[in-house]
């Protein structure tokens, strides 16, 4: 029987090609398998801000809380091609940045706190691309896509943090 019996194969079969991420899809890949080391960048950049710095009994874990979730909704909202025809993505990820909101107004939180942890966000986000090794045509490509998606995505999140803590917020005093 030797080779002979692998004869009758059926060799006339097409392959179907496999549709490659985009330049986003790529970057917004890798950043998301980067969740937890941008997470504890994030965290370290923010513990140190005053507001968090003025709370000695606020540990990592709980500043941490749901970031990662925040994160991933943010990054998954950036990849989504088409938010008028897919709204599914961002209004995910502004529930988790709102749901952020809120949490931080319930623990004594300024707005100006929540603020400042979703510019340091952004700014992590940033450092990443920055860094990351990409061939230098896609990495074009992919600035060029991933930054009004990235703006916009922020712009969505950071408003529906403000919104979450403004409904949430005891008019008591609030660290600053």
């Amino acid at each position: 029987m030797g080779t002979d019996s692998l004869a009758w194969q059926n060799t006339d079969t097409v392959e179907e090609p496999v549709a490659l991420p985009s330049p986003v899809g790529r970057l917004t890949t890798t950043l998301q398998a980067e969740i937890p080391r941008l997470v504890t960048n994030w965290s370290l950049r923010v513990a140190n801000l005053p507001a968090f710095r003025a709370t000695p009994d606020l540990d990592l874990t709980t500043l941490r809380d749901v970031m990662p979730d925040v994160l991933s909704a943010v990054l998954t909202a950036v990849e989504a091609p088409e938010p008028d025809l897919d709204p599914e993505p961002i209004a995910r990820a502004a529930e988790s940045a709102a749901a952020h909101g809120a949490a931080r107004a319930a623990a004594g939180f300024s707005l100006r706190a929540i603020l400042e942890e979703y510019h340091q966000l952004w700014a992590v986000i940033w450092d990443a691309i920055w860094k990351m090794e990409y061939d230098p045509e896609d990495f074009v490509a992919a600035l060029r896509d991933v930054q009004p998606r990235l703006s916009a995505t922020f712009q969505t999140v950071t408003i529906a943090a403000a919104e979450g803590w403004a409904t949430s917020s005891p008019r008591g005093e609030t660290r600053s």
